[in-house]
């Protein structure tokens, strides 16, 4: 639902208000073979709340946009993997992960003169995110194990791991540009930007046993990734309008990337 109220001539409220329910059933037939051998199951609900508020305005020299951000967030997952056809485990592993987020933010566009105009923006948001997670084999395949005395594979919540399940992240980004139109018809341009994607975890079927999987407290929670982004360009118009032709280099700087992968990537 978006609101816009226009105070005056200059000056415009904005109010963003998002609602989002989304439930997943997925199941699979992994080895695709004659017999069902290895038959994971995938469920979750999603429930999310988005609210922005934003104030613009300005004149023909000046433009600028003020706003707040909030993000609420809540997945409640149950996932099974039944592996008895291979005499092997059947986990049961269920999720609950929370995450509330807020931010602050604003931008700026200023004429110099006819030809040159400044850009800039700048964003400054924190996020709290959390994990409550618990994987049992119900086959008791690791009650057989000698050394094993219960069927928890892995139990991962702030009272067994502590900080491992838990981000508290701050986070600053910003833009600076500048824009050059040495006519009516060409717009060169230049940017440097830093964009942020949050911390996460890691959920699907873990083992702290390290039988069935490599997984270990430590390898749940990943970072947050960074990416510094520069950019200069041009658009062009010629014929009335008729033919366009633009162009842009750009090179993406980019720390703890982020991606489904099986090793690490330089």
């Amino acid at each position: 639902m978006t609101l816009n109220w226009r105070l005056n001539d200059r000056v415009t409220v904005t109010s963003i208000t998002g609602l989002q329910n989304v439930e997943r059933l997925q199941s699979e037939d992994t080895e695709a073979g004659p017999l069902p051998l290895i038959l994971p199951t995938f469920r979750a609900q999603t429930e999310t709340f988005t609210e922005e508020l934003r104030v613009a305005g300005g004149s023909a020299r000046f433009l600028w946009l003020a706003g707040v951000y909030y993000f609420d967030n809540k997945v409640d997952g149950r996932y099974s993997l039944d592996l008895r056809n291979l005499d092997f485990v059947y986990f049961q592993a269920n999720y609950i992960q929370d995450t509330q987020s807020a931010a602050i933010f604003g931008h700026v566009e200023f004429d110099l003169n006819h030809a040159w105009t400044l850009i800039a923006g700048l964003r400054s948001a924190t996020e709290e995110k959390q994990l409550n997670y618990l994987n049992v084999d119900t086959a008791g395949f690791f009650t057989n194990v000698v050394g094993l005395p219960n069927n928890v594979a892995f139990d991962f919540d702030a009272d067994s791991v502590g900080h491992l399940a838990k981000h508290d992240n701050n986070s600053v980004s910003g833009k600076v540009g500048i824009d050059w139109r040495p006519s009516e018809d060409v717009l060169v341009y230049g940017s440097i930007s830093q964009g942020v994607k949050s911390p996460g975890f890691n959920v699907g079927f873990l083992d702290g046993n390290l039988i069935f999987a490599s997984n270990t407290a430590e390898t749940i929670p990943y970072n947050g990734e960074t990416l510094t982004s520069y950019e200069v360009g041009f658009k062009s118009g010629f014929a009335g309008g008729r033919v366009r032709l633009n162009g842009s280099a750009f090179r993406y700087d980019y720390q703890d990337f982020q991606t489904a992968s099986n090793c690490s990537i330089r």
